[in-house]
Order: structure tokens, then C-alpha cells, then sequence
């Protein structure tokens, strides 16, 4: 057998400390650095954003509505709506509406406004909103149970039984040549879009 002396011994030791010392000197780090860049799709939002019911109800029960009375535009974007007379005090018709998100964000309602203009063009939203007006107008204000904006889930959520009533206040009497008058009603919705 081979046995090496004690001064061998240790120059051995020495040497192989060395050589782990000079392995664990050599080292290096690798690193990785990235830009990721998020974009909002504001078009699927705003084309998924539709409504998907709209129904007229007279408070005068002998009243049915006519084909065409109430329809959805094709982009499902808008409602256009346009009533029977309504000859008494009191008498009214109600729009109820769905909303429905098949965006990928989730909705929060942030306000509806209305306006309304007579037969003349005129903005007689001061005196709707007044009372001293023909009609008065209500609208659901797409509020939760508690007052807060209401919000409807991405990908199929609903916001059901929103509605618009208008109400005759006080008798059209009409002129000699025209025994009618319109009243336009103008509603705008606003939501934005919510990460989910």
C-alpha cells in the first residue's frame, strides 16, 4: 500500500482546497428583464355593452302594443320607442329594459341623463323635472339595493328591470288645426368598464 508522509498529506489538502476555492471563485449570475405592455380593449367593451329586452306597459289596460311600438336597434345599442296617446291625467307608459355585458369587463353604471324637447324643438327638461310641464318623466337612476352604481358581472351578467315612465300631468288641450303634440325623450346611459 501507498501512504504518503504527513508534509504530502497536507500539500494534497491545500492543493484540493485551492482548486475548490478557485471552482467557487468563477461564478456569474444570469438575469432577465422584461417590459410586459397592457393594452384596454375599449371595443369589446363598447360593443358587447347591449341591451337585450325592451317592453312598453300602459297603465290603461285597453291599450296593447303595436308591432313596432318598441324596438332594439340592429347594433342592440339604442332603443327607439314611440307610444300611443296618452289622454288622461294620471295615464302613463313604462319602458322596461335589460342591459347585458358579454364583454370581458365587468360594468358599473355611473348615471343616466334625460332630456326632452316639445313638438317645437324647445329643451323642456327644466320644466319636466319641475313639474310644470305636460308629463313628467322617471327613470330608474341603475342604482343597487344600498344607492351605490349598480354593476353587472363580464360574460353574460344582466342588469334587469331598468325602466322609463312618463306620465300625463296635465290635459293637452291642442289648438284648432291639431288635437295632438310629441314629446321627444332623449336618455343617455354611461358605464365604464371594470377589471374582474
Amino acid at each position: 500500500m501507498f501512504y504518503m508522509k504527513g508534509k504530502t498529506k497536507k500539500s494534497i489538502v491545500v492543493l484540493v482546497l485551492l482548486m475548490v476555492i478557485g471552482f467557487a471563485a468563477v461564478t456569474t449570475t444570469l438575469t432577465i428583464n422584461g417590459v410586459i405592455r397592457l393594452g384596454a380593449n375599449q371595443e369589446n367593451f363598447k360593443n358587447n355593452l347591449i341591451f337585450t329586452k325592451a317592453e312598453l306597459t300602459y297603465s290603461d289596460t285597453n291599450k296593447t302594443v303595436a308591432e313596432g311600438e318598441v324596438t332594439i336597434s340592429e347594433d342592440k345599442k339604442g332603443i327607439n320607442f314611440n307610444t300611443q296617446e296618452l289622454k288622461n291625467i294620471g295615464e302613463n307608459v313604462t319602458l322596461t329594459y335589460d342591459v347585458e355585458n358579454n364583454s370581458q369587463y365587468g360594468a358599473e353604471f355611473t348615471g343616466i341623463t334625460c332630456t326632452v324637447t316639445n313638438a317645437e324643438g324647445t329643451d323642456v327638461t327644466k320644466a319636466v323635472n319641475n313639474n310644470t310641464e305636460y308629463i313628467t318623466l322617471e327613470y330608474s337612476k341603475n342604482k343597487d339595493a344600498e344607492g351605490n352604481n349598480a354593476k353587472i358581472s363580464a360574460n353574460g351578467g344582466v342588469l334587469t328591470g331598468e325602466t322609463l315612465k312618463v306620465t300625463l300631468r296635465k290635459s293637452y288641450v291642442g289648438t284648432e288645426t291639431t288635437t295632438t303634440t310629441n314629446y321627444n325623450v332623449n336618455c343617455t346611459i354611461n358605464a365604464s368598464g371594470l377589471s374582474e
